[in-house]
């Protein structure tokens, strides 16, 4: 599969589809139980998952693909790596708080 930028340079295709594929199982495992929650039909529940999967899947695909710049690739400080990994824990967190305020 090759994978193309903007800018007609190839990519590896290999974190684009684990990070699909990773949004692809968070997404059908817990959207329909979570719309069937709220009372929605169970067709309402995964129609609203796919959606949700195909906006998702757009966005990384732009993040990843359309503007990614493979010449500027290399070896990121270990600082830069802890302070993403921090951030990303406090917004899944986040994430999961505003999903779980339809419960209390």
């Amino acid at each position: 599969m090759a994978l193309r930028t903007r800018r007609n340079q190839p990519i590896d295709p290999v974190p684009f589809l684990v990070v699909l594929c990773t949004a692809f199982l968070l997404i059908f495992s817990a959207g329909p139980v979570y719309a069937l929650s709220l009372g929605a039909s169970v067709y309402a529940a995964v129609g609203a998952s796919i959606l949700v999967f195909l906006g998702c899947g757009a966005v990384i695909y732009y993040q990843m693909v359309w503007v990614a710049r493979p010449e500027l690739a290399g070896e990121v400080p270990a600082q830069v790596v802890l302070e993403r990994h921090f951030y990303g824990v406090i917004a899944v967190l986040l994430v999961m708080v505003l999903l779980s305020l339809p419960f209390l």
